[in-house]
């Protein structure tokens, strides 16, 4: 944060179990938008429902948290580090330093945890209402313009059946078969490819008790939602 034109800084962040074994990478913002040039590109991102760095590598200029209010959100919100990088987003460039920086245990009291656990929906929503509502409100800023309410909507929606996707992978997990296949019914009529298959393969493993997804993601990946558990 040396640059006075750069307001807030990121970097890369691991994924942890209780005992400290790295079993993956947090969320990698993609190269053509770490560094928000030009400024808005990282709003746009989020408003989409798209994923960003990880909480535990973020570092804000004084001055930027200022000029914004504080951070942001609402009392609807169990939150406020997305609501606050949409008005950072709209106010300078970033910094993205391209090295570990924090880590992350991703446990199941955790509330990025919970985003694949039933109720989680009502969080869905919440964050989708303020995200809609944050764009009406900036929708004539240059980075916005060319995005309508409708492409929002739809975008949201399908990130609504990824969370069901969740839903199901936990269900499994604890051999709540029935449960599972309600969940996995739901996110088949998604229109994206992908997760309709991975819908599919979640509704044969709870027909056969078999958990089919976390083991071919285990075996693709060297782990599972499985080591979520490891104390």
């Amino acid at each position: 944060l040396e640059s006075s034109c750069k307001c807030f800084s990121h970097g890369l962040a691991k994924k942890v179990t209780a005992s400290g074994r790295i079993i993956g990478d947090c969320a990698v913002p993609p190269s053509d938008i770490r560094y928000n040039e030009p400024i808005g590109v990282v709003t746009r991102h989020l408003l989409f429902g798209n994923n960003f760095s990880h909480t535990s590598t973020f570092m804000i200029r004084r001055e930027a948290l200022d000029k914004i209010g504080g951070f942001q959100g609402d009392s609807t919100l169990p939150t406020i580090d997305i609501p606050t990088l949409l008005h950072l987003g709209l106010i300078g460039k970033f910094d993205y330093i391209d090295i570990v920086l924090g880590y992350h245990r991703k446990h199941t009291m955790s509330v990025a945890y919970r985003q694949s656990h039933p109720g989680i929906d009502s969080f869905h929503n919440r964050l989708k209402q303020y995200s809609l509502g944050f764009f009406n409100e900036h929708k004539d800023i240059n980075a916005l313009r060319d995005i309508d309410m409708e492409q929002l909507e739809e975008a949201w929606d399908g990130l609504l059946m990824k969370t069901y996707i969740g839903h199901g992978r936990e269900a499994l997990m604890h051999k709540q078969w029935r449960e599972a296949r309600r969940f996995f019914t739901v996110a088949a009529h998604t229109n994206k490819y992908s997760s309709r298959i991975i819908a599919i393969i979640g509704i044969l493993s709870s027909l056969l008790h078999i958990n089919i997804i976390e083991i071919i993601l285990k075996f693709i990946t060297g782990h599972s939602i499985h080591d979520l558990l490891e104390r």
